[in-house]
């Protein structure tokens, strides 16, 4: 849980999602003029935080799966040069063609993750300069 201070209010940060009802309230506190510019900024924040923790767990859990894949890969060229018994080149390029797929479609999860805290920090710094306009009171 993080604690964002301002002079109007202190608003707690939850890991639920429920960030936004607080928020809200925190709206009624202020005066009219900037509350939309004030709340628009903290709801930002939030976003962040929210797109920050889905890309690092996204970040973390391809990693996990890659080192899965990676030992895959190994056994796979193991069973490739073994002089008996082992796979055919056909079986060889099926089986790496779905540890690639695998290995492509994670990274294309963990990009998305990315641009998904990227924009919400661009809108989180065109939120935060709508408020550094905002007269204080």
């Amino acid at each position: 849980v993080r604690r964002i201070s301002s002079a109007a209010d202190t608003l707690v940060l939850g890991e639920d999602g429920g960030e936004d009802d607080g928020i809200d309230e925190l709206q009624q506190t202020l005066s009219k003029e900037g509350a939309e510019e004030v709340t628009s900024f903290f709801k930002s924040v939030a976003a962040v935080t929210r797109a920050e923790q889905q890309l690092v767990a996204e970040h973390r859990e391809t990693l996990d799966v890659c080192g899965q894949l990676m030992a895959q890969e190994k056994e796979l060229l193991a069973e490739l040069q073994e002089a008996a018994g082992g796979c055919s080149i056909d079986e060889y390029a099926s089986a790496l063609e779905k540890v690639l797929a695998e290995k492509m479609n994670l990274c294309t999860r963990v990009q998305a993750k990315l641009d998904a805290l990227k924009r919400q920090l661009a809108t989180e710094e065109a939120n935060s300069a709508r408020v550094k306009k905002v007269p204080i009171y």
